[in-house]
Order: structure tokens, then sequence, then C-alpha cells
């Protein structure tokens, strides 16, 4: 990592939270990694205060797929704070479906497909509404 560039990730996150609010950090990873390696990224974001990790990782197959869903499952158990795991590629879509009920903390949805939008992303319908309204009350009773 370039050590400017951390320091003034650092700064950033820090203003924010000088200022009440919390910080959101995004790794898009442009290739499949492993588990460990994922949690490489989450603790280097945790490292410069992030308040919510956000990994997007690749399944370009089953096996990723499968290893994604491992990673979701360590992330689970090893992050102390709210963390966002999706995939990009041609086997990402069920890792988005049904990664909230894994330990993902929120789906993210598009409003309609539309030319550039990948159909790997879930579509926002009143379906998918109702199960998050419903997860999020069931979280707060």
């Amino acid at each position: 990592y370039d050590p400017d560039a951390v320091a003034k990730q650092k700064a950033l996150i820090a203003k924010i939270h000088e200022m009440g609010g919390e910080a959101l950090m995004s790794s898009h990873l442009h290739a499949f990694f492993t588990t460990e390696e994922t949690l490489e990224v989450a603790r280097a974001q945790i490292e410069r205060g992030t308040d919510l990790v956000k990994i997007v990782g690749y399944a370009q197959d089953e096996d990723q797929l499968l290893a994604d869903f491992a990673t979701v499952h360590a992330l689970k158990k090893a992050l102390d704070r709210p963390f966002l795991f999706l995939a990009n590629g041609a086997y990402s879509r069920l890792l988005r479906q049904i990664g909230p009920e894994l330990g993902v903390c929120m789906y993210l949805c598009v409003p309609d497909y539309r030319p550039g939008y990948s159909r790997g992303r879930c579509r926002l319908c009143a379906r998918t509404w109702r199960k998050c309204r419903a997860e999020r009350n069931r979280n707060t009773l």
C-alpha cells in the first residue's frame, strides 16, 4: 500500500468521525481472492478506521462461488463490525441474493436493468423490500 494514501485515508476517516459520521470503505478486487487474502483486505480497512467494511470479490465459476460463501462465514466470525461482501462475475448473483441471510449487512439493488447494469445485481422489487423490512424488524425486537 502507498503510505501517503493510507495516511490520507486515515485522516479523512478521523475527520468524518469528528463530525459524527460513519465511514464505509470499499475495495473492488477485480479478481478472485482467497478467504485469507480477503480477510487481509478487511483488516487493512479496519486498521484505517472504517465503520463498515465493503469488499467486492469475484466468482467466475462454482468453485469460486463456494469459496466466497466460506469467505462470508470467515468475515462474520472475524470482524467486529458490519460488512458487505459481494462478488462480480458469472456466478455472483446467488451470493448477492442470499448474502444477507449468511451475515452480510445489506442488499445492494438496482431499480431496474438498464444498458450497462450487471444482471448479477438484484433488482429492487416489492418482494425484496418486504424481506429487508422483515429482517430489520426481526433484528430490532
